[in-house]
């Protein structure tokens, strides 16, 4: 098999190891916390934790891919069942500044009933203000026809910790490409 960076070919071993231990430094996490992909639940539009105030702390902010490793279909990247990758991105606050980044994992796990690709996310945002992790099973077909998909989203640490609610996320233009942003607009609450 092998793994695609950006148009480079890379041996699996070697990514599978950079992969893993990225994203297990990067949340904290280890092999053995991993759970089945299938269990992520979609999340709702809106939250309803019915605990103390909300917040919409990212309206207006924008994320970009800076660099990606893939499995199966190299450009557009994930686009077929099997297939899955991880990246890295930069993340924009409303005056365009540069104030954070993203990491996350991608696998295209299966198909929905309408024949849309069924594919499981988990992100780690490091923002100014504090983490977030974001999960969640989303359609990736409807998401790259410009459609909002919706994450739940955890606070980890800073002003964010202990605090839950969802992350909306949708491509600024279509078809996208590695420079096409997505925005996001979070709610927490707690």
């Amino acid at each position: 098999m092998k793994f695609t960076a950006g148009g480079t070919v890379l041996r699996s071993a070697l990514v599978l190891t950079v992969a893993g231990g990225l994203c297990g430094t990067l949340t904290g996490a280890t092999f053995a916390d991993a759970a089945p992909h299938a269990a992520a639940p979609r999340a709702a539009a809106t939250p309803d934790h019915g605990q103390g105030r909300c917040e919409q702390p990212l309206q207006g902010w924008t994320e970009q891919t800076m660099q990606y490793f893939s499995t199966g279909t190299p450009v557009p990247p994930a686009r077929e069942v099997g297939d899955a990758l991880i990246y890295n991105d930069y993340i924009f606050d409303a005056s365009n500044n540069q104030v954070g980044h993203a990491v996350g994992y991608v696998s295209v796990i299966g198909t929905l009933a309408n024949g849309d690709l069924d594919s499981y996310y988990h992100a780690t945002y490091d923002l100014p203000d504090g983490d977030l992790n974001a999960v969640g099973n989303i359609d990736r077909t409807a998401m790259f026809a410009g459609k909002p998909v919706v994450f739940h989203v955890t606070g980890t640490t800073g002003a964010y910790a202990g605090k839950h609610g969802t992350i909306v996320w949708q491509l600024q233009s279509v078809p996208a490409t590695l420079s096409t942003r997505v925005t996001l607009d979070a709610k927490l609450c707690g």
